[in-house]
């Protein structure tokens, strides 16, 4: 199966679980493997922003131990919540500075050999309701991935209109 062919299976997987209603974890699981197989990542993690704190809260994470389902973290007047959950502008930061620019966690990301992070907001009608944390070794994401990733993310889209109206 060619890249095109794998691409159009992993979103027809997506939109079948999103049509069911049933089970957004494992709408969640078909995200991470599609970004896993066509993207790639060792870190991924789903979060829905809560605007009237302005915090972000883990949904989803392959990595439960170091970063566990249901932590929040603060993003008011932070570069970061301005950047993704306020301009709803995806983030790709390669090396030390910019993960240092952009999370309070750095000392972790770094010791789980992780160096580079491409952050993509799922924007609804211009407001950010959630972010797909994509992160990886060394130097692996570029502005190339930007559209694959931004189509796999919106692709879980339904997921998050029931938290849209509660944040």
């Amino acid at each position: 199966m060619n890249t095109h062919q794998r691409t159009v299976a992993h979103l027809d997987t997506i939109t079948q679980l999103v049509a069911q209603a049933h089970d957004a974890d494992a709408v969640m699981r078909a995200v991470d493997l599609a970004c896993a197989e066509l993207i790639g990542h060792q870190l991924f993690t789903i979060m829905v922003v809560h605007h009237q704190t302005m915090e972000v809260e883990r949904l989803y994470s392959n990595m439960p131990d170091s970063y566990p389902v249901a932590g929040r973290k603060r993003k008011r007047a932070t570069w970061w919540g301005e950047h993704v959950v306020e301009r709803g502008e995806a983030f790709l930061g390669t090396g030390a500075a910019d993960l240092e620019k952009a999370f309070a966690d750095h000392v972790l990301i770094k010791s789980l050999g992780l160096g580079c992070v491409l952050n993509m907001p799922l924007v609804l009608r211009g407001k950010t309701c959630g972010t797909m944390n994509l992160l990886h070794a060394g130097d692996h994401y570029h502005h190339a991935h930007v559209p694959l990733a931004r189509v796999l993310a919106h692709a879980m889209m339904p997921i998050f209109l029931t938290p849209i109206s509660d944040s």
